[in-house]
């Protein structure tokens, strides 16, 4: 958690950093949720939250940046171990084999 005053969000000090992968790749989207909504801070507005608690079936807690615990990061790991069974040469045999899996 980062405390910080008013307009100093993009402030360096109040950054947490990141790895991320500089290669190539494809990128893919999913989601995961029964009621709809990920912890992403829109989704934690206190109007949201409220309408959410009378709504909404209960939200499933994931600690940000914690693949261990977050169920869809398990969903890919299996879908990756599938795709790398095949021999893929090609972006288009990749998206072939993986809207297969």
């Amino acid at each position: 958690m980062v405390w910080r005053r008013k307009n100093e969000e993009l402030n360096p000090k109040n950054l947490v950093g990141t790895v991320t992968y500089g290669g190539r790749g494809v990128l893919v989207w999913g989601c995961m949720s029964a009621s709809g909504l990920d912890n992403d801070p829109m989704h934690t507005a206190l109007n949201v939250r409220l309408w959410c608690l009378y709504n909404c079936l209960q939200n499933l807690k994931t600690p940000p940046q914690s693949p261990d615990l977050n169920p869809i990061e398990h969903i890919w790991r299996e879908l990756e171990v599938r795709v790398r069974k095949h021999d893929i040469k090609t972006k288009s045999e990749l998206k072939t084999v993986m809207m297969e899996e």
